[in-house]
């Protein structure tokens, strides 16, 4: 228990490259290319640095954990409730524009939600979701939050967004181990804490099976059946595709497959034209400004860029390549180090600001920082905005809460 309340988003960086590094030399699918020494050294020198500042900043990240746990601050009600009606009425939003809802089958998740609307209302319902955990856990207002917490659940549940309900569960541990004083036994905790993970991943892969078979209109019911994956991730035949461990294959893709794309782009040496580029101007505003907000600045670029990485994927279906790929298509290895200096920057910089403006939120910002840095391996989690937006959302209610508190 207390190693797990000692991990910090450093922490979380190093153990998530080094576990997908590890299962990458699996082997599970037969189309991904051999890691180079150069991106190998690469990896190993940003996870060194990432271990040595993880552990030099951890005084600071416990002591304002216990500062979090003390403070006795809330938000009002009132701000609660106008969320959650934000939500609701986002929510039925979306089923108007929509058509149906995706977890009923009557329309795709990938055409589900109003445009740049759906993508703020999972934002506040993220939000609404971890506050009221963290109330929960440090036992405030328990029954009203558990209420919220169940209705803030609703989007991602009703739009079938695996991604945004593992993001939230893991937002959720994180909150716990921090605020909750519990002795347990480190050898019964770890157990507990890998077999929620194995039935997490395990249920990823059979919500993945259910979604695809819907989405291809196949006349089989089984979600234990993987073999529509199997065929998209070229699996080996060391698994066969209906037995019980199959649905693991759909994690073993989503956890690697941004790996091998990276490789795959550096071995082709893929680079955005001169006429496409726009210097750092542009490798700022596309890779740490949210999608929602940068996508109105340059609107072509996310086409421009699948249509120079499509050819280097090692499957047209498997699009995304580590946190580093659009900074290497935009200025090769010296994009990919710029990512990395504020990569390892950004996380004191802002907890720092927290802690000055807002303590009783450090254990969220710290909560969603820590999911930021291990869906590194998969995507920018600056681009993603349901997870950036996340702490602009809290600084400004730190902020705004300062600002009463004064008044």
């Amino acid at each position: 228990m207390k190693f797990m309340r000692s991990l910090n988003p450093y922490f979380y960086s190093v153990l998530a490259f080094l576990s997908v590094l590890a299962i990458y030399e699996i082997h599970w699918s037969t189309i991904y290319p051999k890691l180079s020494l150069t991106l190998l050294l690469f990896f190993t020198l940003f996870l060194l640095v990432s271990f040595i500042l993880g552990r030099l900043f951890l005084p600071f990240f416990k002591k304002e954990i216990l500062l979090a746990k003390k403070s006795k601050f809330t938000l009002p009600r009132w701000i609660v409730v106008v969320l959650l009606l934000l939500i609701i009425l986002g929510t039925v939003a979306d089923r108007v524009y929509s058509n149906g809802f995706p977890l009923l089958g009557q329309v795709q998740y990938d055409n589900f939600g109003v445009p740049t609307l759906h993508a703020v209302i999972m934002v506040f319902a993220t939000f609404t979701s971890i506050y009221s955990v963290q109330l929960i856990c440090q036992k405030k207002q328990w029954q009203f939050m558990l209420i919220v917490l169940l209705i803030s659940l609703v989007p991602s549940f009703l739009s079938l967004s695996r991604g945004s309900l593992v993001m939230d569960m893991a937002m959720f541990v994180g909150i716990f181990l921090y605020s909750v004083d519990i002795k347990i036994m480190k050898k019964p905790i770890s157990i507990l804490i890998i077999l929620v993970g194995v039935i997490i991943l395990y249920g990823f892969g059979l919500v993945g099976n259910y979604r695809l078979n819907n989405q291809v209109k196949t006349e089989t019911t089984n979600i234990f059946d993987s073999s529509l994956i199997y065929q998209i991730g070229s699996a080996s035949s060391v698994v066969p595709s209906q037995s019980l461990a199959a649905p693991f294959f759909w994690s073993y893709l989503y956890l690697t497959s941004p790996t091998a794309n990276l490789q795959s782009s550096i071995n082709s040496e893929v680079r955005l034209s001169s006429s496409d580029r726009d210097g750092i101007k542009k490798l700022l505003i596309t890779q740490y400004v949210p999608d929602v907000i940068s996508s109105h600045v340059y609107p072509n670029y996310k086409n421009i860029v699948a249509s120079y990485g499509y050819s280097t994927r090692v499957n047209g279906n498997l699009n995304v390549a580590t946190t580093f790929y659009e900074s290497f298509v935009q200025m090769g290895w010296m994009g990919m180090i710029l990512m990395v200096l504020v990569y390892l920057c950004f996380p004191v910089i802002y907890l720092y600001l927290i802690s000055k403006i807002q303590p009783k939120f450090f254990i969220m910002s710290l909560s969603v920082l820590n999911v930021m840095y291990v869906l590194a391996v998969f995507d920018n989690p600056w681009k993603f905005s349901a997870l950036s937006l996340q702490l602009i959302l809290i600084m400004l209610l730190g902020v705004f809460s300062k600002i009463k508190l004064k008044s």
